[in-house]
């Protein structure tokens, strides 16, 4: 019977982050499009946060958290949060970097290098 029960968890859906983008000579880039995606798996839940870099080149993302009722001892009873950079600004190649964390191992603060080049945007699904 414990299986059906459902507990509240406050999850950590977006976490808080920074990135800074500069060019390849370490110049910041202003008004860079960084996106935040973040994919919940195995549901079918995402969300796109967008913020342009200011003059110091950096993106500032607020910690997000939303109550959820999970179920751990169902198959599929828990989500695993997944997110994805991506970074794009006319005159620069896009930067699309792609992994899978959990919330204690995702690094908070990273820097992006953007080289010259052709920009086709970042694509509109996480």
């Amino acid at each position: 019977m414990l299986a059906g029960c459902g507990l509240p968890l406050h999850e950590t859906v977006q976490p808080q982050a920074s990135l800074t983008v500069r060019s390849e000579t370490g110049t910041p880039i202003q008004g860079a499009q960084v996106r935040l995606n973040m994919r919940a798996i195995p549901s079918t839940a995402h969300a796109v946060t967008i913020v342009s870099t200011d003059t110091d080149g950096r993106a500032s993302f607020p910690e997000v958290k939303e109550w959820h009722t999970r179920y751990p001892l169902m198959m599929h009873g828990t989500v695993e949060y997944r997110w994805t950079w991506c970074v794009s600004k006319a005159g620069y190649q896009d930067h699309d970097e792609r992994w899978s964390v959990r919330f204690s191992e995702f690094k908070p603060y990273a820097v992006v290098t953007l080289k010259e080049g052709n920009s086709s945007g970042c694509p509109d699904t996480p």
